[in-house]
């Protein structure tokens, strides 16, 4: 059983708690009385005698959560979390299958701690949501790239590659922000994109596990949960934009993706350096002007005005009026 300190605990976190079987505890948080986070904690070691594939282990998650985690469709299912908690003597020595474990992202992140470092990361987490008391009075990006030029690393922020700009500074002749290189006399192509009627996932994520795909005027896109549904849009996007909205800070430059656009009479390629290409695009699709020494933002204004949000048709299903209504915005937008 569950002893009453842990309870205690929980309690301090999260307030109301659900006592789901004797020893699992369902918890969440909450903004304006909506949920934002839902937490379950494990204290039954089911997870020592699963088998060493993930199969087994998404059955036993499927059979604690699958009604709550599909009443609660949209946004809230990226944070569900499932903590197993266990002492150090019986995690030493299973770091294989603790790793097997946390890696899998089905239903909820998962997790095999102790109660200590549970504590301890539940503390961590509501830091990270208190409001600082610090006042940003300067735009960060300028000030760092003030600070890049006084170094004379320029090569950070333009569109140079690592090996050769780090090659420049050794030698002692770095490359330096010019007219050239911050206007882009010799500018990359930006490109009218009428349809893109294929799309090749060379090395991209674990999911989708399809690596190409052909689309036509309208597509259907059916899969489910985790099946990699977005991420076969934000693919479309990282694309398109060199960062994804919900990913920004990610370093994507080891992803190799390829599209056949306007009716196959062109191909594109990612090219996530290509700084003044995302500009360009920026100011002919969004009529937006970026400075030369800041990064392209054009990944914002195509989530908001271009990217489809593949939550928004189940919402529609389940949602009350006003669930409703966002969905047809989503769609719409």
């Amino acid at each position: 059983m569950i002893q009453d300190h842990t309870i205690q605990m929980l309690q301090k976190h999260f307030g109301e708690l659900q006592q789901i079987k004797d020893d699992i505890i369902r918890c969440q948080k909450l903004f304006h009385d909506k949920p934002y986070q839902v937490l379950y904690i494990d204290f039954t070691d089911k997870w020592l005698g699963l088998n060493d594939d993930t199969k087994e282990l998404e059955q036993y998650i499927e059979t604690v959560i699958q009604n709550d985690y599909y009443k609660n469709a949209g946004y809230l299912q990226w944070n569900y979390y499932y903590t197993f908690i266990s002492d150090d003597k019986k995690i030493i020595g299973k770091s294989d299958k603790k790793g097997m474990i946390e890696r899998d992202k089905l239903y909820a992140r998962k997790y095999i701690m102790t109660l200590s470092q549970l504590e301890e990361w539940l503390i961590k987490t509501e830091n990270i949501g208190k409001k600082s008391s610090v006042e940003i009075k300067k735009d960060l990006g300028v000030e760092w790239i003030k600070k890049l030029k006084q170094a004379k690393l320029d090569a950070v922020f333009l569109n140079v590659s690592y090996k050769n700009g780090v090659e420049s500074y050794i030698k002692g002749v770095p490359i330096i922000e010019t007219e050239e290189t911050s206007n882009g006399k010799e500018k990359s192509e930006v490109d009218i994109i009428l349809n893109i009627i294929n799309l090749k996932l060379i090395n991209y994520r674990p999911y989708p596990s399809i690596n190409e795909f052909d689309f036509g005027k309208v597509n259907l896109i059916k899969g489910a949960n985790g099946s990699g549904k977005t991420s076969l849009f934000e693919a479309i996007e990282l694309l398109l934009c060199g960062k994804t909205n919900r990913n920004f800070a990610r370093d994507e430059s080891e992803n190799d993706l390829q599209a056949n656009i306007n009716n196959g009479k062109k191909k594109i390629n990612f090219t996530p350096g290509n700084n003044i290409l995302f500009k360009e695009r920026d100011k002919l699709w969004y009529n937006t002007i970026t400075p030369a020494n800041v990064r392209s933002g054009i990944y914002e204004r195509f989530n908001r005005f271009n990217f489809f949000n593949s939550d928004a048709a189940y919402q529609l299903s389940y949602g009350g009026q006003e669930e409703i209504r966002k969905a047809f915005e989503d769609i719409a937008i």
